[in-house]
């Protein structure tokens, strides 16, 4: 899965170390780099305007449907929505409200 980025030397604000193998034909694995991205900003709201990104994915289960689906977004330049306002909350299609008590 290709994944953009570089070393910092480039100026690159996204980390990668890929691994050169000639005999594969060029890079082949990436041996370091960014595992959390984050992008703030302001728009004329209160609330801040927040893309992330898990660069290895949020589980290393294969199993899991977790497994690539954060590092799929970053090989096609793709961002989660960060949500830290209650209207922003409200308005996420995965919402979903799970109250806690305590049995007694």
């Amino acid at each position: 899965m290709p994944v953009g980025g570089g070393t910092e030397s480039l100026g690159v604000w996204n980390k990668i170390e890929p691994v050169w193998n000639p005999a594969a034909g060029g890079y082949t694995e990436v041996s370091a780099g960014s595992s959390y991205i984050q992008a703030v900003g302001w728009d004329d709201s209160r609330c801040p305007v927040a893309r992330t990104l898990l660069t290895y994915s949020q589980s290393s289960n294969p199993n899991s449907p977790h497994y690539s689906d954060q590092t799929r977004l970053l090989s096609e330049g793709r961002w989660v929505t960060s949500r830290f306002c209650e209207k922003d909350i409200a308005r996420s299609p995965q919402l979903r409200v799970v109250r806690v008590h305590e049995r007694r």
